[in-house]
Order: C-alpha cells, then structure tokens, then sequence
C-alpha cells in the first residue's frame, strides 16, 4: 500500500516553475530524467532511510506563484518526515531565495541585464543533496560526463531504494549511510577505480554525520573548510558544492573556466573581481546566471 499526502508550497517571487524545469531537462546531470514535463517533476528521494516520491506542479503566476505537492511513500508518511521533505525541496529548488535586490542591482548592468530579462524569475535548481552534488564532483573529475551519469546512476540502482507509483518505478539516489553499509570492495567493483572509491567513502563518512543547517547557516570559510577536509574534494570542488548543493551565494566559485570565458563573452577584458562587486551577498547568483543562460536559449 502506497501512503500519500499532499499540500502546497509559496515560494518568494518572482518565480517562473516552468523554468526550473527547463533548466533540469537541460543540466547534463540531470537532463536524462524521464519524469518532467512541461507543468510538473516527479523525482524519489530518500530520507532517514525512507523513500518518498514527490510529484510537483506548478500552479500560479511569476508574480503569484504556488507548487503543488504530492508526496508518496511505502511506510507512513509522518509529520516530520513530511517537514523534511518539504524543506529539501526548498533547498533543491531554491524557493525561499529572494531575487529582488540582485535584479535591482542588475538594472545599473547594460551586458547582464538582458540576462535578467531572459531568466527573470528563475531560482537555481541545485543538486538534490549536498552529498547527491559532492559524489558528482569526486565521479566527474577527469572523467567525461556521459561516464560520471553512468557511475551516479548505478550508485543509485545499486544502493538507493525504490518506489512503484502508478505503474512506474522510481529509484533514490542513496544516503551516504546506504553506501557505508556496503563493503568498499564492492564500491570499488561498481566505480572500477581505488582513488574515487577511496574519495566517495571519505564523503560518505563526512556527510553521514552532518546536519543541513550547518552547511546552510554557519559561516563560510567553516563549511569551506570542513568540506575541503573530504578525499578528493580540493578548493574547486568545494567552491562548487558550496554554490550548486548548497546554496551559499556569498562568494564566487573558484577556477571556473566557463565562467571565465562567459565573462570575457559578455564584459571583453574587464577584471571579473571588479565587475562582480556590485553583487555582494549575490555574486553566486550572478555567476550562476552567467553559465546558465545557455541552457535557455
């Protein structure tokens, strides 16, 4: 027997759903999903060791905007089971993010302006997880992207837990304790190299024994710092974590080259410091837009 429960979401305007899931149909991590349309996602997620399904459609206005939801489970759906759920999709969707100053700064930008305007009321879509985003650094490092989506999605297949809902199947990328309860040799069989495995049980342990709000709320560098201390994950892909699973928008991520050469396409060769300032406690989101805009074309 399937659990259900269902309510509704108001997420900070602007916010444009329908351009959260371009930007999921469109993200090479996530692009491959089956279960977006042009009105609604459907994604599994596992907490606490239970899966839950959560089916989201966008109700509403950019300037009134609302998500309904539905949540589906194999066990009881409790009250803080349900809570959690509702603050990772939060988290993942960026719905509490408040866009209004970093637009009104935007305005004094003649390059990023029509940015704006072509992105207006897009929230960054994260990694559903800051671990689902640290596994995806530590697979994707020098390896090409069609291969770190093959590795995730048999960390999932092998690991994660699964949900059958109206005659489809959906599978949860797995807790870091899913993976620690497995022996590393078998880790080391499905990833095929010591070094990654050796990486991704160092992140497993890390982020098995972590709360959200630290990574959301304490200071910066600490977080930087903390994270830094896991195999494998070096000042970019720390920087990289902290913006695309975290949502820390306080600093520029570091070493990106596409960044870089957004900046040169759109601002020739001013100093990327300079022109990032006006941004503040938003730069994150200005470089985000910088190297997402592609993807709504």
């Amino acid at each position: 027997m399937v659990n259900k429960k269902e309510g509704v979401l108001y997420p900070k305007a602007p916010y444009d759903f329908e351009k959260s899931l371009t930007f999921i149909n469109r993200f090479p991590p996530s692009k491959e999903e089956k279960s977006v349309n042009s009105r609604s996602l459907i994604k599994a997620t596992s907490i606490d060791d239970q899966i839950v399904l959560f089916n989201l459609v966008g109700k509403g206005d950019i300037a009134t905007p609302q998500v309904n939801y539905k949540l589906y489970s194999d066990s009881e759906i409790s009250e803080k089971l349900e809570e959690k759920v509702i603050n990772r999709i939060k988290l993942y969707l960026s719905l509490e993010d408040e866009l209004d100053q970093f637009y009104k700064d935007a305005k004094n930008d003649s390059a990023f302006y029509p940015i704006i305007e072509n992105l207006y009321g897009y929230h960054q879509v994260k990694f559903l997880t800051p671990f689902e985003n640290a596994c995806w650094a530590i697979l994707s490092q020098r390896t090409p992207q069609r291969k770190a989506k093959y590795l995730m999605n048999q960390l999932a297949k092998t690991y994660g837990k699964s949900i059958r809902v109206k005659q489809q199947e959906y599978t949860s990328f797995p807790e870091p304790l899913h993976i620690l309860n497995s022996s590393e040799d078998k880790v080391q069989s499905l990833l095929g190299n010591s070094r990654k495995t050796n990486y991704l049980l160092s992140a497993a342990n890390a982020f098995a024994d972590i709360e959200d709000e630290f990574l959301i709320y304490s200071d910066y560098e600490k977080v930087n710092e903390w994270l830094q201390k896991i195999n494998g994950i070096g000042e970019w892909s720390s920087s990289f974590i902290m913006l695309r699973g975290i949502g820390r928008m306080e600093k520029l991520p570091v070493g990106e080259k596409m960044l870089q050469k957004e900046v040169k396409s759109l601002y020739g060769d001013l100093c990327l410091t300079e022109i990032s300032k006006k941004y503040k406690s938003m730069v994150g989101y200005w470089a985000h837009y910088l190297r997402a805009r592609s993807l709504f074309k």
